[in-house]
């Protein structure tokens, strides 16, 4: 008797080698999110604001870039490093770079002026103050004259 590996997850239906099928078609969703190049974000709102919040440890303040162009906060941030060993009998370089980009439509009650940032312990926080609502005048009768 033999045993044979039975796999539950392939979406070839057995058309194509299992090797194409795990190396080639692996869809998006299946990546964990920090091979996706994404950064987790906690979106809070209450009555006066909007908070973004984004877990972004292992980077500096220097390191981060927001920019707001009409409608559209962009997050980014790009960081390469380069390492050099030398040892008596080799020498051993390594490269490494690391980026992310997030971006955000605003609604337009967003008070752009008054846009401010915040980082701390991994977290970035952005605080988007809303526009002060206008008051509806009161009703009022008009004169023909």
């Amino acid at each position: 008797m033999s045993l044979v590996k039975y796999r539950t997850n392939n979406r070839t239906n057995g058309f194509v080698n299992p090797f194409f099928d795990d190396l080639f078609l692996k869809s998006m969703m299946d990546m964990p999110v920090q091979k996706r190049n994404s950064v987790p974000a906690n979106i809070s709102e209450d009555e006066k604001a909007f908070f973004l919040d984004l877990q972004i440890p292992g980077w500096k303040k220097e390191d981060v870039s927001i920019e707001l162009n009409d409608n559209l906060l962009s997050i980014s941030a790009n960081k390469e490093e380069s390492k050099e060993e030398n040892a008596a009998r080799f020498t051993r370089k390594e490269f490494s770079s690391k980026s992310f980009k997030r971006s955000f439509t605003l609604p337009e009650d967003i008070d752009q002026e008054n846009i401010k940032a915040s980082f701390e312990d991994g977290i970035l926080s952005i605080h988007l103050p809303k526009l002060a609502k206008k008051e509806a005048s009161a009703a009022r009768r008009i004169n023909i004259g």
